[in-house]
């Protein structure tokens, strides 16, 4: 994988982890393989992941959206954050969708499957079918396999249908201008999919993600700014 640093210089580079990002990814496979392994449809693998900024978080949980997406047939994915324009606008490198087209933009071609690509001038292009960020419409699709859907934190995220896996990026701020929307989304998806990714930097005290944190009663990851 490559991803884009913009600071402090602008430049492409090889996605190559440091040993907190190794630990992390560990968890996040093991978390998926105790939710895939469970016969009975209990196993909860929620992560909540404490974390500064400008240490590739969200790249990490969306290098495993991506993955289960491309190889799991029917799973149905979301990424939300507060507001839509954090999680898809056109050209916006700081969205959560714009990393994602990054990541297979900078993918050989035979990643993906066929239907995905399409030939023009010479050149493999996104079929557009495949990739919509019209508001209320953000969604990705991966022909024959899984699709990514997104959305903002508001009330309706993650309530209807069921999800394989799910991103819920800065949540610690879901409740900026909407009291009580992390506890309304946090119990409403916790119906809806078994496997969450939960991750954001500190937003004070009182929110739903600072209360995860020190509840006891889900996996907390954190990760320090001198550990990159």
């Amino acid at each position: 994988l490559w991803i884009k640093q913009e600071s402090p210089t602008i430049e492409d580079r090889p996605f190559i982890t440091w040993p907190r990002q190794d630990e992390y990814v560990t968890r996040l496979a093991e978390t998926r393989k105790k939710v895939i392994e469970d016969q009975e449809g209990v196993a909860r693998g929620d992560i909540v992941s404490e974390k500064p900024r400008e240490v590739g978080w969200s790249w990490l949980n969306l290098a495993e959206g991506l993955h289960i997406a491309r190889y799991t047939p029917g799973a149905t994915c979301l990424i939300a954050s507060r507001v839509e324009y954090d999680v898809d606008a056109i050209g916006a490198s700081k969205t959560l969708f714009w990393k994602l087209d990054y990541y297979l933009e900078h993918m050989p071609e035979w990643f993906m499957p066929d239907g995905y690509w399409h030939q023009r001038d010479g050149f493999p292009k996104r079929n557009m079918a495949n990739r919509t960020s019209s508001s209320g419409k953000i969604k990705l699709v991966i022909p024959g396999f899984g699709t990514i859907h997104g959305s903002a934190t508001h009330e309706n995220c993650g309530r209807s249908g069921r999800f394989y896996w799910m991103m819920l990026d800065e949540f610690a701020h879901a409740d900026r201008g909407q009291t009580g929307m992390g506890e309304k989304i946090w119990t409403a998806t916790t119906k809806t999919c078994r496997l969450r990714r939960a991750l954001s930097s500190p937003f004070g005290r009182g929110n739903k993600f600072e209360k995860l944190v020190h509840s006891g009663d889900v996996e907390v990851f954190s990760v320090k700014w001198y550990e990159d």
